[in-house]
């Protein structure tokens, strides 16, 4: 198949630079929020337990079946024994589906490949 080649107005267009651009008359800019800003407080709410102590945190292992990795309790300076809410060990919906899944075709390929031994040829 001989190659494609462009002709000489296509090439001129890719060759060329961008035409200018257009400057455009902007109006005056409006506020969003009328008054004073929110804080960040305002906005997320006040912390589990009423103070930076109790965050929930994940068990150490981190996840995906590797070893180790993830971090200790968040603790912070002044603070004795931190709040500390673990949540379970127990995998999400999702990652059932998938596990069920990949067994499913799992075996679905090992019954198709003896089926297909089976078959005369």
């Amino acid at each position: 198949m001989p190659p494609l080649t462009p002709s000489a107005s296509e090439l001129a267009r890719l060759l060329l630079p961008p035409a200018p651009l257009v400057p455009v008359e902007t109006g005056v800019p409006v506020a969003l929020v009328q008054g004073p800003l929110p804080t960040l407080g305002e906005i997320v709410g006040p912390l589990p337990s009423g103070g930076p102590g109790g965050l929930l945190v994940a068990p150490p292992g981190g996840g995906g079946g590797s070893p180790g990795g993830g971090s200790g309790p968040i603790t912070y300076p002044g603070r004795d024994t931190p709040d500390v809410i673990t949540a379970p060990a127990v995998p999400e919906p999702g990652t059932w589906a998938t596990m069920l899944l990949g067994f499913g075709l799992i075996g679905w390929r090992i019954r198709h490949a003896a089926a297909r031994r089976l078959l005369p040829a």
